[in-house]
């Protein structure tokens, strides 16, 4: 009778830890991640006509123009989600026709404004419900600061061309939505394949206050010229390794 019982308790642990038995390698086979890689895409328009009498860049640029960004961050934290310290880097541009001086005619020559935002930040994301939980979402903030260097060019005879620098700093917060969880055996097979931890979608709201004399630490924070400050809605994907 007793040897019976044992045989039932030892039976009855089987069968319920033989699920997380069989599940452990998945948890152990991933490989490490230490890098985030991303690709974002959002609409933007400096704010360049505050201050001014009327709306003279929107007059000749028009509305929003596509900012691409790439960003690399190297993971120095990973416990209750994760820290990094990263590079992003993006490019935009703005085409249009001047107008006339002392008229309302569009000129024949093209101008164009083209901008790099260069910054440093660093970010932290909250995604340990979605790799321990299940819950596929992940929430996170950034914060940076660098240069958006800018240079204009004119096709007309006079060829006004110039080019700058202004320092700038954000602040950002977005929500994460975790493609891992839709297929793990895809998701595995990209790791096994190709060292990809993780990947993720994410909408992002971004305020950049990038306004100021381009060496701040000759000029402070003064804010003259161009103004590449706006509030950007962005959306993008990420990739761990």
């Amino acid at each position: 009778m007793f040897a019976r019982k044992h045989r039932w308790i030892v039976a009855l642990a089987a069968l319920l830890l033989g699920p997380v038995a069989q599940a452990q390698p998945m948890e152990t086979d991933r490989s490490p991640r230490n890098w985030v890689l991303d690709l974002q895409f959002a609409g933007y328009f400096p704010q360049i006509d505050r201050g001014l009498a009327g709306t003279p860049f929107r007059d000749v640029f028009g509305d929003a123009s596509l900012l691409t960004q790439i960003g690399f961050q190297r993971l120095v934290y990973q416990g209750i989600g994760t820290l990094g310290i990263g590079l992003q880097a993006g490019y935009t541009e703005f085409w249009g026709r001047a107008f006339i001086e002392g008229t309302g005619e569009r000129s024949g020559d093209s101008t164009s404004l083209h901008v790099v935002p260069i910054q440093i930040f660093a970010a932290y994301r909250f995604d340990y419900a979605a790799l321990h939980w299940g819950v596929p979402f992940a929430i996170y903030g950034r914060a940076g600061a660098g240069e958006w260097i800018w240079w204009t060019t004119d096709s007309g005879a006079s060829g006004d061309d110039d080019s700058g620098a202004k320092f700038g700093v954000s602040w950002a917060a977005g929500l994460a939505f975790h493609l891992d969880w839709l297929d793990p055996k895809l998701a595995r097979d990209f790791d096994r394949n190709y060292g990809v931890n993780n990947t993720y979608v994410y909408v992002e709201w971004a305020r950049w206050n990038a306004k100021f004399r381009g060496n701040v630490f000759r000029h402070g924070f003064d804010a003259q010229g161009f103004d590449f400050s706006d509030e950007i809605i962005s959306g993008g994907i990420a990739f761990e390794f």
